[in-house]
């Protein structure tokens, strides 16, 4: 292992312990050298995701990204791209959503809140009442890209009939109202 690397990968161990190493003993050797190679703040989001959650796996993650892909992990806080990770872990995000949310940052249609409102959607779909479990990232994303819709105003989604996402900002929704729209 090249001298450079061997400073990262002590480095990096020195940072996370016991957690850093059973990362890197997931690793297969490909995924080990970009893993190093990789900025610190990345190797950290995955190291907590691959701690946080049972589902995440640093190794296909590496495996199924790009540097396109993994650019918004790099764009939003530690916390919010641990969030990201835990989510892609879950089957909620994949490579295209990543690349997605990355260009919406980029041209400012999404901020580090809305990706953070959008986490909390997925993450409690299954228990808010306000939320079909039905709805997906693709869902969202779309939402956030949309000139009709703010995501971060964005109290009620659900589905039509059709499949199609319908949403309800705060302050438009009246319950009981024939004419509540998102």
């Amino acid at each position: 292992m090249p001298e450079p690397r061997q400073q990262r990968l002590g480095a990096y161990l020195a940072r996370t312990d016991s957690d850093g190493a059973d990362v890197l003993d997931d690793l297969d050797a490909p995924r080990r050298q970009a893993f190093l190679d990789a900025d610190s703040g990345l190797q950290d989001s995955l190291t907590i995701a691959h701690r946080r959650s049972d589902s995440f796996d640093a190794n296909r993650f590496l495996r199924a990204t790009d540097t396109d892909s993994r650019q918004v992990l790099q764009r939003v806080d530690d916390a919010t791209a641990t969030r990201l990770l835990v989510r892609y872990g879950e089957g909620d995000l994949d490579p295209d959503h990543l690349r997605q949310l990355n260009t919406l940052l980029t041209n400012s249609e999404m901020d580090q809140a809305d990706i953070q409102r959008m986490m909390g959607m997925l993450e409690t779909k299954k228990d808010d009442p306000l939320l079909d479990e039905e709805i997906d990232a693709g869902d969202l994303i779309n939402l956030a890209a949309s000139d009709k819709s703010d995501l971060d105003q964005t109290r009620i989604v659900g589905k039509t009939d059709d499949g199609e996402p319908l949403w309800f900002e705060s302050g438009r929704y009246r319950p009981g109202a024939d004419d509540n729209h998102g």
